[in-house]
């Protein structure tokens, strides 16, 4: 919602959801009419004409300083003045007064019209003025009688069974309070009975609250062991109303009866009850149920009485209550019940068919209000036929009731009415106006802006025929508090709907065909062609009516920069008007260009968004959309694909690799050696294929290095990585034309920690044309692998050579230790000859065959093994065997082993060479399958000499080799 804010006035724009009717109120083509500050201007509107002029009688109760008085502002020129009627010099009761002179305001049958003052005495005064505004005569305050001038008679029971006593005097006295006590409003009487009757005291006996209140406070029960009800009633209604007992002609009869148990002389009831009716009395009844809950009876049949007694319906005029004390809970809502207000304000409408019905307000029923709609037979006979109810406390629903016969044919579509306190936002008096149509079923509501303020909206319904000079009825709402007390009146509008089309011709952008140039450049030429449609919301709007429409149309582009403009001033806005007819239709060509065809996937955005202009003489519907999007496709145009307008592709995808293997002979990935190269072709061989993608999987064992095209002017080709080890490749997008080929060469890496028994590469290709024949458009690459661990072994000792002692001088004690270091290793080591002192690992743990069993041996060596050769090793002597289990190794990581041994024993004497050669054995071991070792470095052998690890340079030399 919007509004428009004016000094003096503000008119905004309401909401009506689902109404069926054109009717809404304006704020853009809104008669603007001041008030002075503080004045509440608007709280009561009356249209009258003459001679062809239109103008509007608007009251300001607190005008100067709350004498009150009427303004006349003329409908016909736009923000037209209002003239003051100034009737306090013309009215000599005025003068000096704060009557509030405008919070009444209605047409007599003279020609002429009402205006009261309804502060001015206790009642109120009203003057009748002619059409000039001149005074013709008054209505006299004493004339009118006040809402609450009523005679009330309260018949108590007061059996022995009512118990505590205390309670129902309270209950008296709370309700007591609530009535308006004086002359001309009302006046109470008690009656008590139980066996016998009382007359406690009379109609008009006690003329003020105060003695009222001092009279029930000094009420003592009667008692009495039976409930003589009937009787009481008949008592009541022939004779406590009667003038003799203080009644007064004209006032309304009410009769209250509060008893706690059924009657001894039920069978009277009957003829007691139709008395009542013949004196128009209407009775309230409250059923008292203690006595029968504290027994533990059933109170059915007590309470089938009790809404016998009471008046219809049910629900207004009968009560129960659960025990004495419960008495008080019912006060508030016995006395807005009794001083509903029913016919605070009143109206008459006919729905169609005929039927008419009466529209009566009571704005304070059980505090929500209520509107009750009573039908009249032939026979005179009222009944009520519908009931509507308030759905806020204190909003006053019903303070103001309006039937709207829109289209002039005697029926009313509309029932308005009014909660003008009603609390909207920050608990501010807005105030709302309900909305009822057809069989004054809800149709939504009015409300102003959504600003919080005290608006009182709704405080004044009037009905405007012809306001508009368009012949058909209208409203406005009066809102006397808003604009900080200056108070604004709300004008209808009819309400249209306006729908559009838009269409293009060629239907979609063709990528390989350019039919226009456009600044130097070839360029794909489209037409837009818009079309607007109005009419009416209601069945009979206004006829042969122009309103005035803006629009605008775009380009819309997502992303930077411009690829389609409008012809004219290469612009991607354009602001027009048209003037469309209600029930015609307005019709325009845009004509626009593509320069970038290229973007096949993301259509082309052509939007149009339309609007009344503001001076326009409706409005628009809510509920109707305003804007309307069209796509505009980028794609093949027709003949594209032959002249079955069909395109119909023929991939065929070939793909081969430079590597070789099979489950017997799996391909090795070794140093210098771990990349694989695919070969691969694409061909169409049928029609232009839109869209064509190459779609590329690759196992967590291999990564995507690079892409070569074999020959890079014939077809693009784009990649782009989808995440999860996918790629997609756009080929010769936006199109790959028949007959195309491309060839290129994926170059891939195998990666160095996922190690997997098999190389796959699956490759698919697609496009958004209709597929040949999908068998040869998937290529799946499969090759058994294994992976050759780059380990290398190298060992150290810090003894090269141990010279024996002459012959017969050798002592046969150890010899020196020295020590044997071997890294980078899973090794199961053979030791002839040498004891071993201790193992010392790194990154491994070690286990020695046979044990120690804690001290240092060597095995004893045959005498014939070392005068027979120069070497000593396994082969020739019993070897001690130690396994070696490493830890984990990362790549650059390292595992160690230091053997620390001696020679022991005197069985080196017998040494018939100058030299001997004492030689040890490493091994490597790999577990599982993927692994193997480079040929000829699974075992090496250990002495007397160092096989050193290579230098980094040499390793980097290597790493260069494989690049």
């Amino acid at each position: 919602m919007w509004g428009v804010r004016n000094p003096g006035v503000l008119l905004a724009l309401l909401l009506l959801p689902a109404l069926g009717e054109g009717f809404s109120l304006d704020a853009r083509r809104s008669r603007l009419f001041r008030g002075p500050p503080e004045s509440q201007f608007g709280y009561r509107v009356l249209q009258r004409g003459g001679d062809g002029d239109k103008w509007l009688l608007v009251g300001a109760p607190w005008d100067g300083d709350g004498q009150g008085d009427i303004y006349k502002c003329d409908v016909g020129p736009q923000n037209s003045s209002c003239a003051k009627a100034n009737l306090g010099a013309a009215v000599p009761w005025l003068r000096s007064s704060t009557g509030h002179l405008g919070m009444t305001l209605v047409e007599s049958k003279d020609g002429g019209f009402v205006e009261c003052g309804t502060s001015t005495f206790s009642s109120g005064r009203c003057v009748r003025l002619d059409e000039e505004l001149q005074p013709v005569g008054t209505i006299a305050p004493t004339a009118q009688r006040c809402s609450t001038y009523m005679d009330i008679v309260l018949v108590l029971d007061g059996s022995n069974s009512i118990y505590p006593w205390e309670e129902v005097q309270a209950f008296l006295g709370n309700i007591l309070a609530r009535f308006f006590i004086g002359p001309g409003q009302t006046q109470v009487g008690v009656l008590q009975y139980g066996e016998q009757l009382v007359q406690e005291w009379a109609l008009g006996q006690h003329p003020t609250t105060q003695s009222l209140l001092e009279a029930a406070r000094n009420l003592t029960r009667q008692e009495g062991r039976e409930t003589r009800t009937a009787m009481a009633i008949r008592e009541a209604c022939t004779q406590s109303f009667s003038p003799a007992r203080g009644g007064r002609p004209g006032a309304a009869r009410l009769l209250l009866v509060v008893t706690d148990g059924e009657s001894h002389d039920g069978d009277e009831l009957p003829a007691a009850l139709a008395e009542c009716d013949r004196h128009n009395v209407t009775r309230y009844a409250i059923a008292v149920l203690g006595h029968y809950l504290r027994r533990q009876q059933d109170p059915e049949d007590f309470i089938r009485e009790i809404k016998s007694i009471a008046s219809d319906p049910d629900e207004k005029y009968f009560f129960n209550v659960t025990d004495e004390a419960a008495l008080n809970d019912i006060v508030d809502a016995l006395g807005d019940r009794i001083f509903s207000l029913e016919g605070y304000s009143v109206s008459s409408l006919q729905l169609p068919g005929g039927q008419r019905l009466l529209v009566a307000g009571a704005p304070r029923f059980q505090h929500k209000g209520k509107v009750v709609l009573f039908q009249l037979d032939p026979t005179g006979a009222v009944t009520v036929a519908q009931a509507l109810m308030g759905d806020q406390i204190g909003s006053y629903f019903g303070s103001e009731v309006l039937a709207l016969d829109l289209e002039g044919d005697g029926d009313s579509e509309l029932l308005l009415v009014a909660a003008p306190t009603y609390l909207g936002g920050q608990s501010r008096e807005m105030g709302r106006v309900y909305v009822y149509r057809d069989r004054l079923s809800p149709a939504g509501s009015l409300h102003p802006e959504p600003s919080p303020q005290d608006s009182r909206f709704g405080s004044a319904l009037g009905a405007v025929p012809n306001l508009s000079q368009d012949g058909l009825a209208g409203a406005v709402v009066g809102a006397p508090l808003e604009d900080e007390h200056r108070g604004a009146l709300y004008v209808s509008r009819w309400i249209i709907r306006v729908s559009a089309g838009v269409s293009v011709e060629p239907a979609a952008v063709s990528v390989t065909r350019r039919n226009c140039r456009r600044g130097g450049s070839g360029a794909v030429c489209l037409r837009a062609r818009i079309c607007f449609r109005g009419q009416s919301r209601a069945r009979r709007g206004p006829g042969d009516v122009d309103v005035d429409l803006r629009y605008n149309v775009s380009l819309e582009e997502r992303i930077p920069g411009s690829r389609a403009a409008f012809d004219s001033g290469g612009r991607r806005l354009l602001q027009r008007r048209t003037e469309l007819r209600l029930g015609g239709q307005s019709c325009a060509r845009v004509p626009f260009h593509v320069l970038d065809t290229s973007d096949y996937l993301r259509p082309l955005s052509l939007s149009l968004t339309w609007a009344l202009d503001a001076a326009a003489s409706a409005v628009l519907d809510e509920a109707s959309p305003t804007s309307v999007r069209k796509l505009v496709c980028t794609g093949r145009v027709l003949g594209d694909c032959g002249n079955d307008d069909e395109c119909v592709a023929d991939l065929v995808l070939k793909a081969t690799t430079d590597i070789m293997g099979s489950r017997q002979s799996p391909h090795i990935v070794r140093k210098g050696r771990r990349r694989m190269l695919v070969d691969v072709e694409l061909e169409n061989r049928g029609e232009n294929a839109y869209n064509a993608s190459l779609w590329l999987h690759l196992p967590g064992n291999l990564h995507f290095s690079s892409l070569v095209l074999q020959d890079p002017s014939s077809v693009k080709l784009e990649c782009s990585a989808l995440g999860g080890h996918r790629r997609r490749c756009s080929v010769g997008y936006p199109v790959f034309r028949s007959q195309a080929k491309v060839s290129f060469t994926l170059e891939l890496e195998f990666s160095c920690s996922v190690l997997l028994d098999r190389a796959e590469v699956t490759l698919r290709a697609t496009s958004d044309s209709t597929e040949a024949t999908a068998e040869d458009n998937a290529v799946k690459l499969s090759v058994p692998i294994r992976y050759e661990a780059n380990l290398f072994l190298s060992s150290d000792t810090n003894l090269h050579r141990y010279e024996l002692p002459p012959p017969g001088t050798f002592i046969a004690s150890s010899s020196p230790e020295f020590s044997t270091t071997v890294k980078n290793v899973t090794l199961h080591m053979a030791l002839p000859a040498l004891s071993v002192t201790r193992v010392l690992a790194e990154n491994a743990s070690c286990r020695l065959s046979p044990p120690d069993g804690g001290t240092p041996r060597a095995l004893p060596v045959p005498p014939e093994a070392l005068r027979h050769s120069e070497r000593l090793d396994c082969s020739r002597s019993r070897c001690r065997e130690l396994r070696c289990a490493l830890a984990r190794l990362e790549r650059g990581g390292a595992a160690s082993v230091e053997l620390e041994r001696s020679l022991r024993g005197a069985a080196l004497g017998s040494v018939k060479f100058r030299s001997l050669r004492i030689v040890s054995s490493v091994c490597l071991g790999l577990g599982g399958e993927l692994l193997v070792l480079e040929e000829g470095a699974q075992c090496r052998e250990l002495g007397f000499f160092s096989h050193p690890k290579p230098s980094r340079e040499e390793e980097e030399e290597e790493e260069d080799e494989e690049h």
